[in-house]
């Protein structure tokens, strides 16, 4: 006798991107506050049936006023994981969400995040001790690291009849904003030379001397790879090493072949010697580098602020001056004489590398 046919296994529901629910809450914040409705009002008329943003929205702090579309009080478990998933949705263009998701991260606590690390030396090492021998006290180098806030932020205006031609759908256009621009500006300032200021993170490079390629043939890159690996392990890292190049030198490098005709690189340039590999068109061309993401630390704010006015004067230029002496510079926007709508986005981040000689390259390559 034939068993009766069993039912299909039940699907398990796909996880929710929080990532996604954070750029369709500031959409739904920008479209009440244009309209005058509640954000569950606004969640219905731009995403009809989505429950789990209405739940999510019942998370956020009520808000009192009505200039501030969205706050950041989310529960603290949730925040993190939310700040993750919105630097996960940046991976594919960014150096730094994907060296950020290889090394330590934080969140900001009063007002600093703090970072405990090894020195170089292994003064707590222990060792073979005779019978009744006594045993040593050693004593331990530690570093600690401390990251402040330093802030990102954009801000932008558009009418009142750009708002109600798209029906006040705004998720697409902050996704493809957030995504496609803000990636570069941290790519740029990530992998410069910069030194820390009160305004922004030290450069991955800062105090960093790269080496001149050594040339063109299969010597050469094997000589290149070992001028970038060899300063960092004898610095004393090496747990997570990681390749940054751009893909002119990645795809150059998973062609390049021996002398029996056999890929040096056989995994197709993810992961080459030792080391896994970024690839991001972030990083400049002829330039290669290694960072070992064991020691990269980043702090940041859970979750970007947005908010929305139509009553701001605004300084539109993207070189904006302060204001002096109770005047602001020309040319100078009343969003509230013109209809006009401003949405600003700020976010708290930091990073640092948390022991000295944990970055190093090559630049000038031809390969």
């Amino acid at each position: 006798m034939n068993a009766p046919p069993q039912p299909p296994p039940a699907r398990r529901p796909r996880r929710r991107p929080l990532a996604q629910l954070l750029t369709r809450s500031a959409a739904v914040h920008a479209s009440a506050f244009a309209h005058g409705m509640t954000p569950n009002r606004a969640a219905d008329c731009l995403f009809d049936g989505d429950h789990a943003l209405h739940s999510y929205l019942s998370v956020q702090r009520a808000i009192t006023d009505p200039a501030i579309t969205s706050v950041p009080e989310w529960a603290g478990n949730l925040a993190r994981e939310q700040w993750g998933e919105f630097v996960s949705t940046l991976g594919p263009e960014s150096v730094y969400a994907q060296l950020s998701q290889r090394g330590v991260s934080l969140t900001f606590e009063r007002g600093k995040a703090r970072f405990p690390s090894r020195g170089a030396s292994p003064n707590l090492a222990g060792d073979f001790i005779g019978e009744n021998a006594p045993i040593p006290v050693r004593k331990g180098s530690v570093l600690a690291p401390a990251l402040t806030p330093k802030k990102v932020a954009v801000l932008t205006a558009y009418s009142a009849e750009m708002d109600g031609a798209t029906g006040g759908r705004m998720e697409a256009f902050l996704r493809a904003a957030i995504v496609e621009d803000t990636a570069p500006v941290l790519d740029a300032r990530l992998l410069d030379a910069n030194p820390a200021t009160a305004v922004r993170p030290a450069g991955l490079l800062n105090g960093v001397t790269l080496t001149p390629s050594a040339g063109t043939t299969v010597p050469d890159i094997m000589t290149d790879l070992k001028a970038a690996l060899a300063p960092v392990l004898l610095a004393g890292g090496g747990r997570r090493l990681v390749w940054l190049m751009n893909p002119l030198q990645a795809m150059s490098l998973s062609l390049q072949t021996d002398a029996a005709g056999a890929l040096i690189c056989p995994e197709g340039g993810r992961r080459v010697a030792i080391a896994d590999v970024i690839v991001s068109n972030n990083v400049p061309p002829g330039t290669l580098l290694l960072v070992d993401a064991a020691e990269f630390a980043t702090a940041a704010d859970p979750a970007p602020q947005f908010e929305v006015s139509r009553d701001a004067t605004l300084h539109m230029n993207d070189v904006p001056e302060a204001i002096n002496d109770g005047v602001m510079s020309a040319p100078v926007v009343s969003l509230f004489q013109t209809d006009t709508l401003a949405i600003r986005m700020v976010q708290q981040i930091n990073w640092t590398m948390r022991r000295p000689g944990m970055v190093a390259g090559v630049n000038g390559i031809q390969w």
